[in-house]
């Protein structure tokens, strides 16, 4: 688990894990009609509009946080 993060406006918990594939590939594939395109990006590139709160949590899990309590996140703020 690389962070646990509480949304209180909405009073929810949000589990974030880091997982690895028993063969170190990953096949990426849209398994639903409303995913069009699957695709790596690099941190400091990801794809627009996007929430500061996912950038939180994708920093946070490449930096190797491991956080034992909640961390408290305001309403999330999209990046155009």
């Amino acid at each position: 688990m690389t962070g646990i993060y509480y949304e209180a406006d909405l009073d929810m918990l949000n589990l974030v894990f880091w997982c690895v594939t028993p063969d170190g590939r990953f096949d990426l594939r849209p398994g639903k009609r409303e995913i069009r395109r699957c695709a790596f990006w690099p941190p400091d590139d990801l794809p627009r509009p996007i929430s500061d709160y996912t950038i939180l949590r994708i920093r946070d899990a490449l930096n190797g946080g491991r956080y034992p309590l909640p961390v408290e996140v305001g309403p999330h703020r999209w990046i155009e």
